[in-house]
């Protein structure tokens, strides 16, 4: 995990030719990473290493692609004459939006898993 997130941060230092910006971003995960483990821990559900491994290298991906995405339109916003504050908060605000509806789009499908709501298919297929 810790090689994951190293050669994240050095394609993130080659992008933006800066440590600072990667670091916002490094950390976005790393907070990511913290609130996947206290949910595991307050549902009391079992961790799977390969189904959570790849809930969480999901996770990332994600969180990766909205960090640069805020980096970049918050600098484009300075560029525009925003000061830092006022680009920083704009920017949450338009990107909030596409942030949301994945998740109000994306979330249901895991609500079975949540629940601990299991189909057994190979039965299903059996009776066909």
């Amino acid at each position: 995990m810790f090689l994951a997130l190293c050669i994240i941060m050095f394609i993130l230092i080659t992008q933006f030719n800066s440590v600072t910006k990667p670091l916002i971003i490094i950390t976005e995960v790393i907070f990511s990473i913290i609130g996947v483990l206290l949910g595991f821990i307050i549902t009391g559900m079992p961790i799977s290493i390969t189904m959570t491994g790849m809930g969480i290298v999901a996770l990332a991906g994600i969180v990766v692609r909205n960090g640069i995405l805020l980096v970049e339109f918050t600098d484009k916003l300075k560029d525009h004459g925003y000061k830092t504050r006022d680009a920083i908060i704009e920017a949450g605000k338009t990107r909030i939006t596409p942030g949301d509806a994945y998740c109000y789009c994306g979330n249901p499908r895991f609500v079975p898993a949540g629940n601990r709501i299991q189909h057994r298919f190979c039965g299903t297929v059996q009776k066909l």
